[in-house]
């Protein structure tokens, strides 16, 4: 079951320049790699790829990464060590074919394509963007930076790292036979960024799935369990905390999945505001959007802005900029407010000011930042790192 995701030549030096990366991305038979992102990180940490159970729109598998110490690994029951763990949901995970054949779905020309990126639907592109957000392959994107500071930072406050690929274009909404789907006869093709999210969860809590069990190569504390969402990546997160159990007499029960934290870097909460606005590219978006959401109504489930009180972490942050261009106005006003809502004590906020989109894998010291705060809180962050939540307290 285990495959080694496509590995990269790891940087020459810690600090070495874009053209120390590889960008054939050979296919490699090896379960693990150096984990050397851009900036640097602790000695002796390692890239683990996987399959996941699920297949991409182009037919090829799914996959993940492991990131953790070489020195914890170990078979289950001989891992001593339980480790606390970040699943990251990378960005970028939107798109869709403008006019789809049924024989051949995702071959037509996308909305990426048409902005000058590269299409994402694919396994290959998800591979991709797991190791560029590790910070060891080129940044494709032209509205974001990757340097791998953020998973650099966690290594080095001692968390491992679960990040899953997202090759579904869906911003991690969608799960297939459910009332989360997306509109097939839209796509041909069937859309599931939220199922990867759950099984990802059900992978850092244990042994899964049920049939063909893939242990974990080190030891998790699950009570220690943290979310962190970079652009669309955010949804992800936001799905999964309001995801509830059903009762006998249909009422919603118990909360799914329960993390002990989650932080927003850059999210667009609220996509209904793409609907709402005459912007050319925005209506461009619409369609896609609306393959994915299949009506206006059902945008607001699984925002963070409709998430019950009681259902959002204490420990919960919003990272974003208010001059960065990407967020559409208003798409997390709703997302503050509720967040207001919260006690202050362990609720993050943090405006960049600057003209960019995903803060925190850009820059070292709020990575560490972010870092600190999972761990250990608010008052680890530095005073000037924080800002009143907008409308907040």
């Amino acid at each position: 079951m285990s495959r080694a995701l496509v590995r990269v030549a790891p940087p020459l030096a810690a600090l070495c320049l874009t053209s120390c990366f590889r960008t054939d991305l050979p296919s490699v038979d090896t379960t693990t790699w150096p984990f050397e992102p851009l900036v640097g990180a602790p000695e002796g940490w390692v890239v683990e790829g996987r399959e996941l159970e699920l297949q991409c729109p182009d037919g090829e598998a799914a996959r993940y990464a492991w990131v953790y110490p070489e020195s914890a690994a170990a078979p289950p029951g001989q891992q001593r060590e339980l480790l606390p763990l970040v699943i990251l949901f990378h960005s970028g995970a939107f798109d869709y074919v403008f006019q789809p054949d049924a024989a051949a779905p995702t071959d037509g020309p996308s909305f990426q394509e048409s902005q000058d990126e590269e299409k994402r639907l694919t396994a290959a592109w998800a591979e991709e963007r797991i190791w560029t957000t590790l910070g060891m392959f080129p940044n494709e994107d032209g509205l974001e930076v990757h340097t791998g500071a953020l998973p650099a930072a966690l290594a080095a406050k001692g968390f491992a790292m679960l990040i899953p690929g997202n090759c579904w274009g869906d911003w991690w909404r969608n799960r297939s036979s459910t009332t989360a789907q997306n509109v097939f006869e839209g796509d041909f093709f069937f859309r599931d960024g939220r199922t990867a999210a759950e099984f990802i969860w059900l992978h850092a809590q244990g042994a899964f799935p049920p049939g063909n069990p893939v242990p974990r190569p080190v030891g998790i504390d699950t009570s220690r369990i943290y979310l962190v969402g970079l652009g669309e990546g955010g949804r992800a997160v936001t799905e999964l905390i309001n995801l509830r159990e059903t009762k006998a007499d249909g009422s919603a029960g118990a909360f799914l999945y329960a993390p002990a934290g989650v932080v927003l870097d850059s999210p667009i909460d609220d996509v209904r505001v793409y609907l709402d606005s005459a912007n050319d590219l925005y209506r461009t978006i619409q369609p896609g959007l609306l393959r994915v959401w299949p009506s206006r109504e059902v945008m607001a489930n699984g925002t963070l802005a409709f998430t019950p009180l009681f259902g959002i972490p204490a420990r919960t942050a919003i990272l974003a900029s208010s001059n960065d261009s990407a967020i559409p106005p208003l798409a997390n006003d709703k997302a503050y407010a509720q967040l207001a809502k919260k006690p202050q004590a362990d609720v993050w906020f943090h405006d960049g000011g600057e003209l960019a989109h995903v803060l925190s894998n850009q820059d070292v010291t709020l990575a560490k930042a972010v870092a600190d705060y999972l761990a250990e809180g608010k008052t680890a962050v530095p005073p000037e790192l924080v800002q009143t939540l907008p409308g907040g307290q």
